[in-house]
């Protein structure tokens, strides 16, 4: 086994990832993991001349911060990364249910910063807010057709999205030309984009 020098530190995030260490580059902890999270940039570029800005701004926060988690493997990348999704994932819930649920997102930012070191706890906030989404999205019976298409087309990436995240957790060292957790990154950027597009059509 090669030694690897860390070049941030030892990595003391809470989730491990199948990638190689410090391969490409001896900056960047994760290569494939962090190029692929301009993906969320991407997105949130699309976005920003529209009535959903504030959407786009937090998917700016999650690209970046995804992107320092994967470079250093450090515990603060690990916060910065999964404040953004919980922020994210409060603004859909906002957009869905025309409220705004401020103490829902204060409570859970509380109890995910005590408790940051067990992802169980950011997993447990991550399907309680999914539940409430998938909920509004599969119970709502006033989507436009086109709307319905869109949605159809965010189950269809985020699903597969899942999977490749699940594989990258589960079958790591088996197909060690394929970047799981990068596909994750792309595909849950493709579903987010196809999801939010529902919010300025």
């Amino acid at each position: 086994m090669k030694n690897i020098t860390y070049y941030w530190g030892n990595p003391d995030i809470s989730v491990k990832f199948c990638e190689e260490k410090y391969k490409t580059y001896f900056w960047i902890a994760e290569y494939h993991n962090t190029i692929s999270a301009f993906a969320y940039l991407f997105v949130g570029l699309f976005f920003y001349n529209t009535k959903i800005r504030t959407l786009s701004y937090y998917l700016f926060f999650m690209g970046i911060s995804t992107m320092i988690m994967h470079t250093t493997l450090r515990y603060y990348g690990q916060i910065l990364d999964e404040l953004s999704i919980i922020f994210i994932l409060h603004e859909n819930i906002k957009r869905l249910y025309k409220h705004n649920y401020y103490l829902f997102l204060i409570n859970n930012v509380i109890i995910y910063l005590l408790f940051h070191n067990n992802y169980l706890i950011f997993l447990s906030i991550f399907s309680c807010y999914k539940a409430l989404i998938l909920k509004k999205l599969c119970f709502k019976k006033i989507f436009k057709i086109n709307e319905k298409v869109f949605i159809y087309i965010y189950y269809f990436y985020y699903f597969l999205a899942w999977t490749c995240w699940l594989l990258d957790q589960t079958i790591c060292g088996y197909f060690k030309n394929i970047e799981f957790h990068a596909l994750w990154h792309y595909f849950s950027a493709i579903s987010l984009f196809f999801a939010f597009y529902t919010f300025i059509i």
